[in-house]
């Protein structure tokens, strides 16, 4: 048995070449026995598609990333292994803009 079994894990892919490897990662968190939960930048659609991660994670793929506050409860880990200065500056700008979490 895996520690990853059972284990609710959110992943994040931003628009970067290594968002290429996140197909490969997804499978085995899923061949590990983890459940997982694809959010992705739409720029990430540039390298993968989520179609691709949708298929390997046998759920629908997020790209809303305030979607994430409804999943929080549901989450045991977050990962987001593959990061650009993208990501930092899409939730920046939006908690500058918007407030936390509003």
């Amino acid at each position: 048995m895996s520690i990853l079994n059972r284990k609710n894990i959110l992943l994040g892919i931003s628009g970067g070449i290594a968002a290429y490897k996140s197909a490969f990662l997804v499978r085995l968190l899923v061949k590990n026995g983890a459940n997982v939960q694809v959010i992705m930048t739409p720029n990430a659609k540039d390298f993968v598609t989520p179609l691709t991660l949708s298929t390997l994670s046998k759920r629908t793929v997020l790209s809303d990333f305030f979607l994430v506050l409804e999943i929080i409860i549901w989450l045991s880990l977050l990962m987001h292994p593959f990061h650009s200065s993208e990501i930092y500056n899409d939730v920046l700008f939006s908690y500058i803009i918007e407030g936390p979490f509003m």
